[in-house]
């Protein structure tokens, strides 16, 4: 898991990791920026309709406005996420492995997502 955050930690820093330039912050734009039009309909998307998706990352409103400020990340089958939130500054690692998602139970990563976001506007 230390090598996962380190990775989200690179990301979280445009692309550098303590001095060392990994990703270009260019290259790290453009993978962030909405690449699905609007006319694709997103029923059957894994995260239903909220959100979009950059070059391999899902985009997420952070805010009630759909045109605000997004985090990115993703997230794997068995319940695991990643967030990476720049304009909070901060990173979410969430291993789970179990069933669920659409068709079965509904993953924890939502509520702990959602629980770190409210401790935030609590501040």
């Amino acid at each position: 898991i230390e090598d996962y955050a380190r990775f989200a930690n690179m990301l979280l820093n445009g692309g550098e990791y303590y001095g060392a330039r990994i990703i270009e912050e260019q290259t790290l734009d453009l993978m962030t920026q909405k690449f699905i039009g609007d006319d694709v309909s997103r029923q059957h998307f894994f995260y239903g309709d909220r959100g979009d998706w950059g070059l391999g990352f899902h985009l997420q409103p952070t805010t009630d406005d759909p045109n605000g400020p997004h985090n990115f990340g993703w997230r794997g089958i068995g319940g695991t996420l990643v967030v990476v939130d720049p304009e909070n500054d901060f990173y979410l690692l969430y291993m789970e492995q179990r069933r669920g998602g659409p068709r079965g139970a509904p993953f924890s990563n939502n509520a702990a997502q959602q629980v770190i976001y409210e401790a935030m506007m609590d501040d």
